[in-house]
């Protein structure tokens, strides 16, 4: 039995209560998402160009979670809104290159240098001479090139590129954190 005296132990809950906002001045973008302001299904409202639907549903969970307790810069939310869908469209103009970049030449923290070449080299032994009486081509020699030379680097290397290496996903999600207020504030008017 508990008397005053007795101080309880903390015991955290299995699933945090995501509904319960200590905010005591602005919404939170927990108290938009849970009173179906953010809505990302509603393609009317909440549309933006993404680079594809794998892309989009990750991205779409990356801000609820970084975001979920976070207060909005604008007030009211309908004006916050159309800030926060300009400045993620701003942002995937840049991060929709990123993409296109890794899904055509991979992830590898290695590789330094990926240089490939074709080419071909036609030359003709007697110049005046038909190879055939209609084509018209005169070459009687032709070679077919083609080769990759791949540079690796040290792991060392590959490390200290990674140190500057930036995931598509987090440059978007550092390009809306203007969208929300700088101040955290538990349980005073903070403002």
């Amino acid at each position: 039995m508990w008397t005053d005296d007795d101080i309880r132990p903390y015991v955290p809950p299995e699933e945090p209560d995501r509904t319960f906002f200590f905010n005591p001045v602005t919404i939170t973008y927990g108290e938009l998402y849970e009173g179906g302001v953010i809505d990302w299904n509603d393609a009317e409202r909440w549309s933006w160009h993404y680079y594809d639907l794998d892309q989009k549903k990750r991205l779409e969970d990356m801000m609820t979670r970084r975001f979920w307790l976070r207060e909005i810069s604008i007030i009211p939310p309908e004006a916050w809104r159309l800030a926060f869908l300009q400045k993620l469209d701003e942002a995937m103009s840049t991060a929709r290159l990123m993409y296109q970049i890794l899904e055509k030449h991979g992830q590898d923290v290695l590789v330094e240098s990926d240089e490939w070449y074709k080419g071909r080299e036609i030359w003709s032994d007697f110049p005046q001479t038909l190879l055939n009486g209609s084509s018209g081509d005169y070459a009687s020699n032709g070679r077919d090139a083609e080769n990759e030379s791949v540079r690796t680097g040290s792991f060392i290397d590959a490390m200290e590129r990674l140190r500057f290496y930036q995931a598509p996903d987090v440059y978007v999600l550092d390009q809306l954190e203007s969208c929300f207020s700088k101040l955290v504030s538990v349980n005073i008017n903070g403002y």
